[in-house]
């Protein structure tokens, strides 16, 4: 049998990294906290800065943010957006609301007022937490709805209180932006499954650190994150805007893996980044750059030449799906996008009208790329929006590829189906 029908084994797969990987049955609290915490609980967690949060004080801290959200819920299933900025804020109260078993925006509190307000309308949520002042907020949010700083959450008393309804694991949990402006919903489930897979894939280690500079709003945010806390290792925040401060970050915690966007990577070419240049050139065994499927691949060979020969690896991925397509440390191209992710399976279809294909990969030059996985979304904003983007179960990625013999894929772009695939290829 052909990998084009199996949904794409790949040619060559790299060593010690599993193709496919059941999914346990557990809340995220529970599987990238509580569970972490027993086995590691003196060893850190997450650190930013100055502050460091080891496992058994996340779990601690996840556990009585939990306590105060069921106090303000009266133990509902409400819908919560949570506007955080600072990481050591942001993920106890994170695990917190979904340990409350309530469903939780993440809405991008970076961008523009107008984009923020409409999430939040999309969203209707029933509480808002906040790291802003309530005045500044108030313009954009819906009347009536109760808003509660961080400062008070923190405060507020805990409770007895327990959840009236447990979610199914299935349902709801983390809303996000989408690919196209609007949310999009992703499981208990979903978002295991991303940490599961992308760790597998890497595959990262207990003893590893990894670098975060992405808003944890994001699908690349929390592929940064959540993956280290299932791992049982330990993710250090940083910023390109503070480079200084980063790499003396890289140099103490022997950094071994990172994300990056296009922007943030072309800012390593800048004079003011030489310190953190030379900490990531020392001790990464990956730089991962995630693009939007075309790229250039002489400014991939111009980075690695500048990284001291640190593999440059691209991920393709958006919010709907997670990470798809990713180089790998043993198996890349500078031309190729690479090969799926673990628990991905691709298959070829019609860039045009968005139907599967009758024949496998193997058997074709080029096709759009349709994905099913456990990490896909699992509720749209509406059904409509499903309908175009999701046919017979394979998710549209409006990606065209070529794959070769080895099961490396490669972007198409002169056969791009968006204005903005043709613009990526060109800048």
């Amino acid at each position: 049998m052909g990998k084009g029908a199996v949904g794409l084994v790949a040619g060559y797969w790299p060593e010690d990294v599993y193709r496919y990987l059941a999914v346990p049955s557990m809340y995220l609290d529970e599987a990238l906290v509580m569970r972490p915490a027993k086995r590691f609980a003196e060893k850190v967690a997450i650190e930013c800065g100055s502050v460091r949060m080891t496992y058994q004080r996340l779990a601690a801290e996840t556990d009585r943010m939990s306590k105060a959200v069921l106090f303000l819920t009266e133990g509902r299933n409400l819908r919560v957006a949570l506007l955080a900025h600072d990481p050591p804020q942001f993920l106890p109260i994170l695990m917190g609301v979904l340990r409350a078993h309530c469903l939780v925006l993440l809405p991008d509190v970076s961008g523009p007022g107008a984009t923020l307000q409409q999430q939040i309308a999309e969203f209707g949520p029933d509480l808002v937490i906040t790291d802003e002042k309530t005045d500044n907020l108030a313009p954009i949010l819906p009347e009536k709805v109760r808003v509660v700083s961080v400062a008070e959450l923190s405060q507020t008393a805990e409770t007895t209180a327990k959840v009236q309804k447990r979610l199914d694991m299935k349902a709801p949990c983390i809303a996000i932006a989408g690919s196209k402006g609007h949310i999009c919903y992703h499981s208990h489930m979903s978002v295991l499954a991303g940490a599961m897979s992308w760790s597998a894939f890497l595959p990262l280690k207990e003893e590893d650190s990894v670098l975060n500079v992405q808003p944890l709003h994001t699908w690349q945010g929390l592929c940064s994150l959540l993956p280290v806390l299932f791992r049982g290792a330990t993710c250090i925040f940083g910023s390109v805007e503070d480079p200084e401060r980063t790499a003396t970050s890289v140099m103490a915690h022997h950094c071994t893996y990172t994300l990056f966007s296009q922007e943030q990577a072309r800012t390593l070419f800048e004079p003011s980044h030489s310190s953190l240049v030379d900490a990531l050139s020392q001790y990464l065994a990956g730089f991962f750059v995630s693009v939007p499927g075309h790229f250039r691949a002489r400014s991939r060979k111009q980075m690695r030449n500048w990284l001291g020969d640190v593999p440059v690896l691209t991920v393709f991925g958006f919010p709907e799906a997670g990470p798809v397509l990713a180089s790998h440390p043993t198996w890349y191209l500078n031309d190729a996008l690479g090969i799926p992710v673990s628990n991905v399976d691709l298959w070829p279809i019609n860039p045009k009208t968005g139907n599967p294909l009758l024949v496998p990969w193997e058997a074709i030059e080029y096709a759009e790329v349709g994905i099913k996985s456990p990490m896909m979304a699992v509720q749209f904003l509406s059904s409509e929006t499903k309908e175009a983007e999701v046919r017979d179960g394979w998710l549209r990625s409006h990606l065209v590829v070529t794959m070769d013999p080895n099961g490396l894929f490669y972007p198409r772009p002169e056969f791009a189906t968006r204005p903005e695939e043709a613009a990526h290829a060109r800048a």
